[in-house]
């Protein structure tokens, strides 16, 4: 997919550190990726398969967080 001149790869989880992965899988069960590739939220285990924007749905590649919870997390923003 091309965006912007630059080709974008949809719900491709960020390679991450191992110890930040063991943290995830001890904390909520599963780690970024594995949430990434099932479309699910890593923090409720909810689909996560809707996003307001852009932002939001590469913030979900690195953080696993579906829309609810970011908003949660970092407040409800303006949605274009």
């Amino acid at each position: 997919m091309r965006e912007g001149g630059r080709t974008m790869m949809p719900w491709k989880p960020r390679h991450q550190a191992r110890p930040l992965t063991g943290f995830q899988r001890a904390t909520f069960g599963l780690t970024t990726a594995d949430a990434v590739a099932q479309a699910i939220c890593v923090t409720c285990p909810k689909k996560a398969d809707a996003f307001c924007c852009e932002k939001s749905a590469r913030e979900y590649r690195i953080s696993g967080m579906c829309q609810s919870c970011q908003d949660s997390v970092f407040g409800e923003h303006k949605h274009p």
